[in-house]
């Protein structure tokens, strides 16, 4: 018969606490991953500047009549001409209706 030899171990309360500490660890590592994400998620303008850009193209290629105004469900968007003595513009405005967020372009124009 083979002698089981005695393994050197560690008693309940230490791994009690162990265990205790790394879940600790990770909650706090997870909330901060969470809070981080959903900053990123609130402050991403993706959709604005694809929505900006398109505007810009559309505008450029004669597709885009002025003044032109739309709504949806994320987002507000207002394109008018810009009465001003010397120099002729059209300025772009998108709201994202979510985080409140205005982004504005202005574009000079050859007319």
């Amino acid at each position: 018969m083979v002698i089981l030899k005695k393994i050197k171990a560690s008693s309940l309360n230490e791994v009690i606490i162990a265990t205790v500490i790394i879940v600790l660890v990770f909650a706090i590592a997870v909330a901060i991953l969470n809070n981080i994400l959903i900053n990123i998620a609130h402050k991403r303008e993706g959709t604005i500047d694809k929505e900006m850009n398109e505007l810009i193209y559309s505008y450029s290629n004669g597709e885009l009549k002025l003044p032109y105004h739309e709504e949806s469900e994320d987002l507000s968007i207002q394109c008018i001409k810009l009465k001003s003595n010397e120099i002729p513009a059209i300025r772009l405005r998108i709201l994202n209706k979510k985080n409140k967020k205005v982004v504005e372009r202005k574009i000079l124009v050859d007319e």
